[in-house]
């Protein structure tokens, strides 16, 4: 397939085939996956020197005087087939692919890896349970997804379970690399147009229309990224690029919503590379409780609030509700300029359980999204952030008003 940069009769081509990925791979006997070569001058044929396929290391740890290790990949019982980063799988077109194929045979260094939508099996040892890279399911993961749709979309009861799955797999999409950024999207569409068709949801941008203020409360782990708004409208975490640090969603035993929509974007093509922004198309229109400044870094309590950004830190770590770091209740989406005029706007009141200290408790939490007024659009705010503020609790009957609470109004607003 043409890349589409050379003439119009190839942007033809890769919007026509970009289009059938899902037909593509998913109706494939197989798909051969050349997982070690960098770019096309590569050789998935390489020798391979038969007395190298097992060795044996003394493991300390084990139960028996010696163990047989498999050298398929480095540091194979640390890094299991997974989480190998072999270079193929760094890349964003092949993420949907790896998942749509029934069957994919991963040529290794030195092995070869069988993977189907059940089990992944290793070449360098016969049973399932003796290699060490049996624990890698990534078609048998995403299986348990498309299990949740009836014959009539998805169906009721699976709608948490749905986001969950569907939030993780964003997270993993967001730690991939592409040539051309402007594919973002493009990249996953073969997938989300199989879950599409499967789950009767509508897309627009990355997110469902039906889920919109759930897919809304991503956040950048591990840093910042870079605003790319010609791609997507900043509601969408397709607004951003990253490289290093991942996209995630907070996990959740419960989410109840605080906020409406009260008018949704236009639905999106699943290729279109032509597509333009529109703040009047593709804006969502939301009422909720809406209130000046962001969450301090340090502290939020009743005298936190700002409305401007003084060298916001942010914990690099954070790993989201179940264990919230008080120092970061804020996540820009990127470097804000000094002075930013900001807004936190409150979209849901989230429970789950906190890991403190090895023990589990329930944690209360308000998230939402950080927004600055879009002086261009009178009206219209940009997403620049995300917050998280756990809700303290206190023996005294008088407690004191939550941060988001304070100074807020109940307005309607629209986020382009």
């Amino acid at each position: 397939m043409q890349d589409g940069s050379q003439s119009s009769a190839a942007s033809d081509d890769w919007v026509d085939q970009a289009g059938k990925m899902n037909d593509i791979f998913g109706n494939a006997a197989v798909t051969i996956a050349a997982a070690e070569c960098f770019d096309g001058n590569s050789s998935m044929i390489v020798p391979r020197n038969p007395l190298s396929q097992l060795s044996c290391r003394l493991d300390t740890s084990t139960d028996l005087y010696y163990e047989v290790v498999p050298p398929c990949t480095p540091h194979c019982l640390l890094h299991p087939f997974d989480k190998a980063r072999f270079h193929l799988d760094t890349r964003a077109w092949v993420f949907q692919e790896r998942i749509l194929s029934p069957r994919t045979v991963h040529l290794t260094r030195n092995f070869v890896h069988l993977e189907c939508r059940t089990e992944l099996r290793c070449g360098a040892m016969g049973g399932s349970d003796a290699c060490y890279h049996s624990g890698a399911i990534a078609k048998a993961d995403y299986q348990v997804l498309f299990s949740m749709f009836g014959p009539y979309g998805l169906d009721d009861s699976a709608h948490d379970a749905f986001l969950s799955f569907w939030h993780e797999l964003v997270r993993r999409y967001s730690t991939t690399n592409l040539s051309r950024p402007p594919d973002l999207l493009v990249a996953l569409a073969g997938l989300a147009k199989q879950v599409q068709i499967k789950s009767q949801l509508t897309w627009s941008f990355g997110l469902w229309h039906e889920h919109l203020l759930r897919d809304m409360l991503w956040y950048i782990r591990g840093g910042r990224g870079t605003p790319c708004h010609e791609r997507s409208p900043t509601w969408s975490w397709a607004s951003i690029d990253v490289q290093g640090p991942q996209i995630i969603y907070d996990p959740a035993t419960q989410v109840s919503l605080l906020a409406d929509i009260i008018g949704l974007p236009d639905a999106t093509e699943f290729v279109d590379r032509g597509l333009l922004v529109d703040a009047t198309k593709h804006c969502v229109k939301v009422s909720g409780l809406l209130r000046p400044g962001a969450p301090d870094m340090l502290k939020y309590g009743q005298d936190s609030a700002s409305s401007t950004n003084k060298d916001i830190h942010v914990h690099r770590n954070c790993q989201g509700l179940r264990h919230i770091h008080r120092q970061c209740p804020f996540h820009p989406d990127f470097a804000l300029p000094n002075n930013i005029e900001l807004y936190s706007l409150l979209v849901a009141y989230a429970s789950g359980a906190q890991q403190t200290m090895g023990s589990s408790k329930s944690s209360d939490t308000h998230v939402g999204i950080v927004l600055t007024p879009a002086p261009e659009h009178e009206g219209r705010y940009r997403r620049v952030g995300y917050f998280h503020i756990d809700i303290q609790e206190t023996d005294d009957d008088d407690q004191g008003i939550p941060w988001v609470l304070e100074s807020s109004n109940f307005v309607e607003i629209e986020v382009i």
